[in-house]
């Protein structure tokens, strides 16, 4: 082999091109990018509402019974919990070289056999939060109303998400949606009705019901009632009190029903303006300057087509910028140089007779302990 590679010397030649292609082809398209490495979170959260609870009723009643049932665990090294007014939330750090999932089924099955929760708390919440690099930030800004602002913010979202390569698009600055439903204590009173009541009016009308299936010739059809309201008028149309003679009395009727958003402190404005943002993540073999790039080509695109007086820009995370710029800089002085310009061709001459030399010599090194390996099933000491 090494008699071979020195009376052919422009095979070594290739082979040579042929590595330096290759790594130049994984540099700049195949390895991803990142500021921070993946981390492996090591926790587990649990969250628990509560509504209307005191933070001493959460912590009586929800707090102290998960401490006691998952305490004994082994794979646990320190348990830290919040109790809130109207939730709860348990942040269980794991010991290093635990599986986080594997302890996960454990904890869910310890909590779910608790039976002495308030009747008013909702089920528990599990999760293990997941490490995410933000890329890059997409402003809105318009003098729109609040609900029609959201709609186009959660349109561009999913825009961004139809995108090749964006998987994770966060929509902020907008509150959620929330229909508060409003009824005084004299109307309560007038009717001879109790806020319980109106609250199992609701629970119980708003809801999809299964009803059965229908057998036929071509197959079963599923039937079900669709009663589920999703607006204010919806929720209007729920009856509270029938009579026998037909007439009833809706929600409608008695409640001051809304279409609004949850009364949130925190709002978004970008020069003065109401705006949302949508902040782009990455995942783990995703590139980030790529992904970026393709965010901001589409916010070019959509700019040509938005109504006027909207405002989209898109920009950089600082972390991203930096990362470009450095990147750029790297290209710079390595190609554009005058004083080392012409000193990389003559690195790369100086260094094929040292990669050949390599190469000729590690390749048969390297097939003689294979063959030796499975011929006389030994190993033998390399020093490599």
């Amino acid at each position: 082999m090494i008699e071979w590679f020195a009376r052919n010397g422009v095979a070594a030649n290739l082979l040579m091109v042929l590595i330096l292609a290759l790594g130049i082809h994984a540099l700049f398209s195949r390895l991803p990018l990142e500021f921070f490495p993946d981390m492996a979170a090591e926790v587990v959260t649990i969250s628990m509402p509560f509504r209307g609870a005191t933070p001493v009723e959460v912590e009586e009643g929800i707090v102290v019974r998960i401490e006691e049932a998952i305490s004994d665990l082994t794979d646990i090294e320190r348990i830290i919990s919040n109790a809130n007014e109207g939730s709860a939330s348990i942040r269980i750090e794991i010991e290093k070289g635990y599986e986080p999932h594997t302890l996960l089924d454990d904890i869910k099955n310890r909590v779910d056999a608790i039976s002495t929760f308030p009747t008013e708390a909702d089920r528990p919440d599990y999760s293990i939060p997941q490490h995410r690099a933000g890329v890059i930030s997409v402003v809105l800004s318009a003098d729109l109303p609040d609900r029609s602002l959201r709609a186009l913010g959660e349109r561009t979202r999913d825009d961004l998400l139809a995108l090749p390569g964006v998987s994770q698009v966060d929509l902020m600055g907008a509150p959620p949606y929330e229909i508060p439903i409003e009824v005084s204590r004299f109307t309560l009173e007038r009717f001879g009705l109790g806020f319980d009541a109106i609250v199992d009016a609701v629970r119980n009308a708003s809801k999809d019901y299964p009803a059965g299936s229908l057998k036929t010739r071509r197959g079963e059809i599923l039937l079900r009632t669709e009663g589920q309201a999703y607006t204010g008028a919806d929720f209007g149309r729920i009856p509270i009190i029938r009579r026998a003679d037909g007439t009833r009395l809706t929600l409608a009727d008695i409640a001051e029903i809304k279409d609004g958003f949850v009364e949130d402190p925190v709002y978004a404005r970008f020069n003065g303006r109401p705006a949302v943002l949508l902040k782009v993540y990455r995942t783990h073999d995703q590139g980030t300057i790529s992904l970026a790039r393709a965010v901001r080509h589409y916010v070019i695109e959509v700019e040509q087509h938005m109504p006027p007086g909207i405002i989209s820009v898109a920009k950089y995370l600082p972390c991203i910028t930096l990362m470009d710029q450095q990147r750029q800089s790297l290209i710079v002085y390595t190609f554009e140089s005058k004083h080392q310009f012409p000193l990389f061709p003559l690195a790369v001459l100086s260094a094929i007779p040292r990669l050949i030399f390599l190469i000729v010599t590690c390749i048969p090194f390297l097939l003689g302990s294979a063959v030796n390996c499975i011929l006389v099933g030994q190993i033998l000491p390399a020093a490599i």
